[in-house]
């Protein structure tokens, strides 16, 4: 940790960073101790850095204490370590990171939404959509909200990103956001959207026309996997109907007339 806040080598700090990472969870004490003497910011910012590399409850929670800290650079580190953990339990972590200053930070929280598919971020994220309709917002968040709806799949998502293709005018790059809506239809799959994406496909756009040609070879495929599995929940009910068929009797011969 000295070498860490002391050493002006780049590479000696980087191999002391590893090397505490490496001890693991017996360096957890130690480590938040350093935190609580309120360090500088860069040897903070290394400590967050290795607690995303320890594994375990504790870790977890002393990064998430400073998921509130008036360092921006500290909340973006911590949303990094977070990040490498996979954790389910970041959810609300990330949701309350989608209400912070720096565009960042949010746009981090986002990504990581998406890979969690997190169906409770849902209504946030809608909510993204809905006031990027209305203001001028960064455009890299409505994009990476558009796109994070997409990898969730839940129908929900439909109806906010059919109303951004139906818009002529947005504050920003409107070709770039529906290309995002687009996908992101594509991967929910719902029927109802079949119509808005056969008008892209049939437009003059050449980018969005592909993207929605790719759009509506989801809807296909997914239409196609559904008559299967119905294919399939109905051959053990045929084939029990053929079982139980009653043979027929072999007919009685006719009567000797003499």
């Amino acid at each position: 940790l000295d070498l860490l806040e002391t050493a002006e080598n780049m590479r000696v700090r980087k191999n002391a960073l590893e090397a505490v990472a490496r001890i693991g969870r017996r360096a957890l004490p130690p480590l938040r101790a350093a935190l609580e003497n309120d360090p500088e910011w860069y040897l903070k910012r290394n400590i967050i850095t290795i607690l995303g590399k320890i594994s375990g409850k504790e870790a977890f929670e002393i990064l998430a204490r400073y998921m509130d800290d008036p360092d921006v650079r500290i909340r973006r580190e911590v949303v990094r370590s977070i990040a490498q953990k996979r954790n389910l339990a970041a959810e609300d972590i990330f949701i309350r990171g989608l209400r912070d200053s720096d565009h960042a930070v949010r746009h981090a929280c986002i990504v990581q939404l998406g890979v969690l598919r997190s169906r409770k971020a849902l209504p946030a994220l809608l909510e993204e959509i809905d006031i990027g309709l209305f203001t001028r917002v960064d455009e890299k968040i409505f994009r990476e909200a558009c796109t994070a709806i997409g990898k969730i799949g839940d129908k929900r998502g439909v109806e906010p990103l059919l109303s951004i293709l139906k818009r002529r005018f947005i504050r920003g790059n409107l070709e770039e956001i529906q290309a995002s809506a687009i996908w992101a239809l594509g991967e929910i799959a719902d029927e109802s959207a079949r119509g808005e994406l056969t008008r892209f496909f049939q437009g003059k756009n050449p980018r969005l026309r592909s993207y929605a040609e790719a759009a509506l070879q989801k809807l296909d495929d997914k239409r196609m996997d559904l008559v299967a599995e119905e294919l399939e929940e109905e051959e053990p009910t045929i084939a029990r109907s053929l079982d139980e068929e009653p043979e027929e009797e072999d007919a009685p011969s006719p009567a000797d007339p003499r």
